[in-house]
């Protein structure tokens, strides 16, 4: 399968390729024959440059308005030969031009062009069409204009229902040569998610580390990069690697907690889908600095009592470790991060402040 499909990129590739050097050819022929013609007619006929140029558009173009036609019997075998090539090359480049706009929608289709995204997320290995789906919606509930690109090897199109998406493009490649990754044009967007080749197989872990080295490689800075691991058992693969993991078998976690807890599963999935409401967001403390958890905790649910904004105090974030249920005296500093649940468009400068004003 995967033979077949490189067999008709690499015929198709070679087919826009033909088509381009037939119309720069085309053109080329054409160009140099009318400048040819438009010499000949000038000298032949013993006319300005101005009415020579005027004779050779109307010789090419067969409009023939015959306001200066030539009298020489040079000058007219001239005209008859350039104004026969005239015809004939007219007509094939304004049949490769259509076949150029033709080809530039199938390379947009079967990947073969630069990824034109901007500001956007950049997807490695196709993750299947319902996944995609469900991330596009996920993400374009925050962020309602961005644009992906689905960076595959194993893919020759889009399925239709993802190619009819908004924004949505694909750049085909080798995973292990380094042009997929310029083609990608990391360095021109915001978010790059890596997937695992294969999902369930363990294996697959060695091909997304090799992904997320090369892909940091080309990234813009503060860019965020995120990857999906199949085994847990893999982390020494991905040590000193840039990014954050997800581990495929959250799922199963899930499942474990909904076994253990009653409903738990459900209101974490709630917590993490953007389009359910409220989700984790961090936050940077400035004003705060010094206060303890309990100083915090307190606090954010009277502000918000007060302003009417629903708000859950859910962790503190030190030295890159997560701290889901702090002690009450840990004290918040300089470089922590706060994650809050809260609604889409929190103003957490503003809170901070009126949390001051609080506890005056």
């Amino acid at each position: 399968m995967n033979f077949l499909l490189r067999f008709l990129y690499i015929r198709k590739a070679l087919r826009l390729n033909i088509s381009v050097r037939l119309f720069v050819r085309a053109v080329g022929i054409l160009f140099a024959t009318g400048v040819l013609h438009l010499v000949l007619f000038k000298f032949l006929e013993n006319v300005t440059w101005n009415e020579s140029l005027w004779q050779a558009w109307q010789t090419f173009t067969t409009v023939g308005y015959g306001n200066r036609p030539a009298e020489t019997t040079a000058g007219r075998w001239t005209t008859v030969l350039f104004g026969t090539m005239g015809i004939a090359f007219l007509g094939v480049i304004i049949s490769q031009a259509f076949d150029l706009k033709q080809d530039r929608r199938d390379r947009r289709r079967f990947g073969m062009m630069r990824n034109p995204i901007k500001d956007g997320v950049v997807i490695f290995n196709y993750p299947g069409e319902v996944r995609l789906q469900r991330i596009v919606r996920e993400i374009r509930y925050i962020h309602k204009d961005m644009g992906f690109c689905i960076i595959d090897e194993k893919l020759s199109e889009l399925p239709p229902k993802i190619a009819k998406l908004d924004k949505m493009a694909f750049v085909r490649g080798e995973l292990l040569k380094e042009e997929t990754y310029r083609r990608a044009a990391l360095d021109q967007n915001d978010i790059v998610l890596v997937f695992p080749s294969e999902f369930s197989v363990t294996s697959s872990d060695g091909l997304t580390q090799l992904i997320v080295r090369k892909a940091a490689k080309f990234m813009r800075e503060n860019a965020r990069l995120v990857y999906v691991q199949v085994d847990p058992d893999n982390d020494w693969l991905f040590k000193n690697c840039q990014g954050t993991p997800v581990l495929e078998s959250f799922e199963v976690l899930a499942l474990v907690q909904e076994a253990t807890d009653k409903f738990s599963s459900s209101l974490v999935e709630e917590m993490f889908l953007n389009t359910s409401g409220a989700n984790p967001t961090t936050v940077v403390p400035k004003r705060i600095i010094g206060w303890t958890w309990f100083d915090f905790h307190s606090s954010a649910i009277r502000t918000g009592q007060k302003t009417g904004i629903p708000i859950n105090p859910f962790g503190i974030v030190k030295n890159g470790e997560a701290y889901t249920c702090p002690p009450f005296d840990m004290v918040i500093e300089k470089g922590d991060y706060l994650s809050v649940i809260v609604h889409t468009g929190f103003d957490w400068d503003s809170f901070e402040r009126q949390m001051i004003e609080e506890r005056g």
